[in-house]
Protein backbone atom coordinates (compact mmCIF):
# COMPACT_ATOMS: atom_id res chain seq x y z
CA UNK A 1 0.00 0.00 0.00
CA UNK A 2 3.03 2.15 0.74
CA UNK A 3 3.61 2.07 -3.22
CA UNK A 4 -0.30 2.59 -4.01
CA UNK A 5 0.03 6.36 -1.44
CA UNK A 6 3.64 7.47 -3.28
CA UNK A 7 1.71 7.04 -6.49
CA UNK A 8 -1.06 9.09 -5.40
CA UNK A 9 1.09 11.67 -4.06
CA UNK A 10 3.67 12.07 -7.23
CA UNK A 11 0.73 12.15 -9.01
CA UNK A 12 -1.31 14.78 -7.47
CA UNK A 13 1.82 16.98 -6.76
CA UNK A 14 2.48 17.24 -10.46
CA UNK A 15 -0.82 17.49 -11.39
CA UNK A 16 -1.19 20.62 -9.14
CA UNK A 17 2.25 22.09 -10.06
CA UNK A 18 1.60 21.94 -13.74
CA UNK A 19 -1.74 23.30 -13.24
CA UNK A 20 -1.20 26.28 -11.14
CA UNK A 21 2.49 26.66 -11.18
CA UNK A 22 3.46 26.64 -14.72
CA UNK A 23 -0.49 27.04 -17.17
CA UNK A 24 -1.81 29.33 -14.39
CA UNK A 25 0.59 31.50 -13.10
CA UNK A 26 3.15 31.31 -16.28
CA UNK A 27 0.80 31.39 -19.03
CA UNK A 28 -1.58 33.51 -17.69
CA UNK A 29 0.89 36.22 -16.76
CA UNK A 30 2.16 36.42 -19.83
CA UNK A 31 -0.96 36.17 -21.29
CA UNK A 32 -1.92 39.41 -19.69
CA UNK A 33 1.09 41.17 -20.79
CA UNK A 34 1.63 40.14 -24.17
CA UNK A 35 -1.42 42.03 -25.71
CA UNK A 36 0.44 44.77 -24.47
CA UNK A 37 3.88 44.37 -25.25
CA UNK A 38 2.21 44.01 -28.77
CA UNK A 39 1.09 47.65 -28.57
CA UNK A 40 3.86 49.44 -27.02
CA UNK A 41 6.32 47.50 -29.63
CA UNK A 42 3.65 48.32 -32.70
CA UNK A 43 3.95 52.19 -31.39
CA UNK A 44 7.58 52.30 -30.28
CA UNK A 45 6.54 52.61 -26.61
CA UNK A 46 8.88 50.24 -25.01
CA UNK A 47 9.56 52.94 -22.08
CA UNK A 48 6.31 53.26 -20.81
CA UNK A 49 7.25 49.84 -19.12
CA UNK A 50 3.56 48.75 -18.52
CA UNK A 51 3.73 45.02 -20.01
CA UNK A 52 6.68 44.61 -17.52
CA UNK A 53 4.43 46.21 -14.84
CA UNK A 54 1.71 43.66 -15.79
CA UNK A 55 4.11 41.06 -15.77
CA UNK A 56 5.48 41.60 -12.06
CA UNK A 57 1.79 41.81 -10.63
CA UNK A 58 0.41 39.40 -12.64
CA UNK A 59 3.10 36.83 -11.83
CA UNK A 60 2.31 37.64 -8.09
CA UNK A 61 -1.42 37.43 -8.14
CA UNK A 62 -1.43 33.98 -10.29
CA UNK A 63 0.76 32.26 -8.13
CA UNK A 64 -0.72 32.76 -4.97
CA UNK A 65 -2.14 28.97 -4.98
CA UNK A 66 1.13 27.43 -5.75
CA UNK A 67 2.70 30.00 -3.07
CA UNK A 68 0.20 28.77 -0.25
CA UNK A 69 0.71 25.36 -0.96
CA UNK A 70 4.49 25.05 -1.59
CA UNK A 71 5.63 27.72 1.48
CA UNK A 72 7.47 30.07 -1.01
CA UNK A 73 9.19 32.76 1.05
CA UNK A 74 9.69 36.06 -0.64
CA UNK A 75 11.07 39.59 0.61
CA UNK A 76 9.04 41.65 1.37
CA UNK A 77 10.78 44.45 0.38
CA UNK A 78 13.30 45.07 -2.68
CA UNK A 79 16.45 47.16 -1.46
CA UNK A 80 16.58 48.91 -4.95
CA UNK A 81 12.95 49.91 -5.97
CA UNK A 82 15.12 52.43 -8.70
CA UNK A 83 16.45 49.44 -10.33
CA UNK A 84 19.75 50.51 -12.79
CA UNK A 85 21.59 46.97 -11.31
CA UNK A 86 22.41 43.82 -12.85
CA UNK A 87 20.65 40.90 -11.23
CA UNK A 88 22.60 37.70 -10.87
CA UNK A 89 21.17 34.76 -9.38
CA UNK A 90 22.26 30.90 -8.66
CA UNK A 91 20.10 28.76 -10.58
CA UNK A 92 18.71 25.96 -10.12
CA UNK A 93 15.26 25.11 -11.69
CA UNK A 94 12.76 27.27 -14.34
CA UNK A 95 11.07 27.88 -11.45
CA UNK A 96 13.81 30.57 -10.60
CA UNK A 97 12.74 33.04 -12.75
CA UNK A 98 9.24 33.49 -11.48
CA UNK A 99 10.59 33.88 -8.56
CA UNK A 100 12.57 36.62 -9.64
CA UNK A 101 9.30 38.26 -11.14
CA UNK A 102 7.89 38.53 -7.93
CA UNK A 103 10.37 40.17 -6.66
CA UNK A 104 12.12 42.79 -9.22
CA UNK A 105 9.88 44.70 -11.25
CA UNK A 106 11.15 45.85 -15.13
CA UNK A 107 13.61 43.30 -15.29
CA UNK A 108 14.77 41.95 -18.38
CA UNK A 109 16.64 38.59 -18.17
CA UNK A 110 19.33 37.26 -20.18
CA UNK A 111 18.86 33.91 -21.51
CA UNK A 112 20.01 31.38 -24.14
CA UNK A 113 19.47 31.64 -27.50
CA UNK A 114 18.02 28.66 -27.91
CA UNK A 115 14.98 29.64 -25.48
CA UNK A 116 14.10 31.86 -28.02
CA UNK A 117 13.90 29.00 -30.83
CA UNK A 118 10.72 27.57 -28.58
CA UNK A 119 7.40 28.13 -30.47
CA UNK A 120 5.48 30.66 -28.57
CA UNK A 121 7.50 30.95 -25.60
CA UNK A 122 10.46 32.73 -27.74
CA UNK A 123 7.71 34.28 -29.04
CA UNK A 124 6.35 36.30 -25.62
CA UNK A 125 10.07 36.09 -24.22
CA UNK A 126 10.71 38.32 -27.43
CA UNK A 127 8.40 40.84 -26.91
CA UNK A 128 8.62 41.28 -23.41
CA UNK A 129 11.86 42.46 -24.28
CA UNK A 130 14.11 39.78 -22.48
CA UNK A 131 17.42 39.03 -24.59
CA UNK A 132 19.27 36.31 -25.77
CA UNK A 133 22.69 35.87 -25.28
CA UNK A 134 25.91 33.88 -27.09
CA UNK A 135 28.20 32.46 -24.26
CA UNK A 136 30.86 32.53 -27.20
CA UNK A 137 30.35 36.28 -27.89
CA UNK A 138 28.61 37.87 -25.25
CA UNK A 139 29.09 41.64 -26.42
CA UNK A 140 25.62 41.64 -28.13
CA UNK A 141 24.11 40.78 -24.98
CA UNK A 142 26.06 43.15 -23.11
CA UNK A 143 24.98 46.42 -25.51
CA UNK A 144 21.51 45.28 -25.08
CA UNK A 145 22.12 44.90 -21.18
CA UNK A 146 23.23 48.47 -21.55
CA UNK A 147 20.49 50.20 -23.20
CA UNK A 148 18.20 48.67 -20.16
CA UNK A 149 19.78 49.92 -17.52
CA UNK A 150 20.55 53.24 -19.22
CA UNK A 151 16.55 53.43 -19.10
CA UNK A 152 16.53 52.73 -15.17
CA UNK A 153 16.00 49.03 -15.47
CA UNK A 154 16.77 45.79 -13.84
CA UNK A 155 19.27 43.19 -15.86
CA UNK A 156 19.15 39.66 -14.77
CA UNK A 157 21.29 37.06 -15.32
CA UNK A 158 22.27 33.16 -14.16
CA UNK A 159 26.21 34.01 -14.26
CA UNK A 160 26.88 30.03 -14.17
CA UNK A 161 25.05 29.68 -17.30
CA UNK A 162 23.21 26.52 -16.54
CA UNK A 163 21.23 24.94 -13.89
CA UNK A 164 23.18 23.28 -11.10
CA UNK A 165 22.49 20.67 -8.91
CA UNK A 166 20.36 21.54 -5.73
CA UNK A 167 22.66 22.06 -2.77
CA UNK A 168 25.71 23.72 -5.03
CA UNK A 169 26.58 27.30 -7.47
CA UNK A 170 28.45 26.26 -9.71
CA UNK A 171 31.45 28.72 -11.65
CA UNK A 172 30.52 32.40 -11.95
CA UNK A 173 30.99 33.79 -15.60
CA UNK A 174 32.02 37.13 -16.16
CA UNK A 175 29.49 38.78 -18.27
CA UNK A 176 27.32 39.83 -15.38
CA UNK A 177 30.46 41.74 -14.17
CA UNK A 178 31.55 43.01 -17.09
CA UNK A 179 28.09 44.29 -17.95
CA UNK A 180 28.36 46.23 -14.32
CA UNK A 181 31.89 47.75 -15.04
CA UNK A 182 30.90 49.35 -18.36
CA UNK A 183 27.42 51.05 -16.65
CA UNK A 184 26.34 50.92 -13.19
CA UNK A 185 29.13 49.40 -11.28
CA UNK A 186 26.26 47.45 -9.31
CA UNK A 187 26.03 43.70 -9.09
CA UNK A 188 23.01 43.15 -7.13
CA UNK A 189 23.37 39.48 -5.49
CA UNK A 190 19.95 37.03 -4.74
CA UNK A 191 20.10 33.44 -3.70
CA UNK A 192 17.29 30.95 -4.52
CA UNK A 193 17.06 27.62 -2.63
CA UNK A 194 14.37 24.80 -2.96
CA UNK A 195 13.29 25.59 -6.56
CA UNK A 196 15.97 22.37 -7.69
CA UNK A 197 14.43 20.10 -5.32
CA UNK A 198 11.04 20.29 -6.74
CA UNK A 199 11.27 20.87 -10.05
CA UNK A 200 14.97 19.36 -10.67
CA UNK A 201 16.70 19.41 -14.14
CA UNK A 202 15.52 17.11 -16.84
CA UNK A 203 12.49 16.04 -15.14
CA UNK A 204 8.54 16.08 -15.51
CA UNK A 205 7.42 14.27 -12.13
CA UNK A 206 7.02 16.79 -8.96
CA UNK A 207 7.91 14.54 -6.01
CA UNK A 208 7.68 17.69 -3.54
CA UNK A 209 5.99 21.15 -3.63
CA UNK A 210 8.19 23.02 -1.20
CA UNK A 211 10.15 24.45 0.62
CA UNK A 212 11.45 27.28 -1.62
CA UNK A 213 13.10 30.52 -0.46
CA UNK A 214 14.43 33.78 -2.47
CA UNK A 215 16.56 36.13 -0.48
CA UNK A 216 18.17 39.17 -1.71
CA UNK A 217 21.75 40.05 -0.48
CA UNK A 218 23.67 43.52 -0.12
CA UNK A 219 24.46 44.89 -3.78
CA UNK A 220 28.45 44.53 -4.94
CA UNK A 221 30.12 48.10 -5.95
CA UNK A 222 32.18 46.51 -9.06
CA UNK A 223 34.43 49.75 -9.90
CA UNK A 224 35.37 49.90 -13.55
CA UNK A 225 38.94 50.30 -13.14
CA UNK A 226 39.41 46.87 -11.93
CA UNK A 227 42.02 44.44 -13.41
CA UNK A 228 40.89 41.11 -15.05
CA UNK A 229 42.96 39.43 -12.21
CA UNK A 230 40.71 41.94 -9.23
CA UNK A 231 37.93 41.11 -11.03
CA UNK A 232 38.03 37.57 -11.15
CA UNK A 233 39.22 37.55 -7.42
CA UNK A 234 35.55 39.86 -7.01
CA UNK A 235 33.51 37.37 -8.97
CA UNK A 236 35.29 34.73 -6.44
CA UNK A 237 34.05 36.56 -3.53
CA UNK A 238 30.56 37.22 -4.69
CA UNK A 239 29.89 33.91 -4.99
CA UNK A 240 31.43 32.69 -1.78
CA UNK A 241 29.11 34.97 0.03
CA UNK A 242 26.34 33.63 -2.18
CA UNK A 243 26.99 29.56 -1.55
CA UNK A 244 27.39 30.67 2.09
CA UNK A 245 24.04 32.33 2.34
CA UNK A 246 22.40 29.36 0.13
CA UNK A 247 23.83 26.74 2.69
CA UNK A 248 22.36 29.03 5.64
CA UNK A 249 18.52 29.54 3.99
CA UNK A 250 19.21 25.32 2.77
CA UNK A 251 19.81 24.37 6.76
CA UNK A 252 16.95 26.80 8.01
CA UNK A 253 14.28 25.31 5.69
CA UNK A 254 15.58 21.78 6.84
CA UNK A 255 16.88 20.81 3.32
CA UNK A 256 20.29 20.43 4.77
CA UNK A 257 21.91 16.47 4.50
Amino acid sequence: MNWLLNVWRVTTRTLFFWLFGVVWTALVAYLLAVPVAIVERLFRLDRTQLAQTILFYGVRICSAPLRLVSDVRLPAVLPLPEGRAVVICNHHSYIDLFLLFHVFPRIHMSARRTLFRIPVLGWAMWLLQHFPHDPDNPTEAIEVGKSWLQQGRFVGVFPEGTRSLPGSIGRFKTGAFRLAQQTTNLIQPVVVVGSGRVWPKGSFLIYRLGPMALKVLEPVEVPSDLSPGQLRNLIRGVRETMLAEHECLEAELGLRD
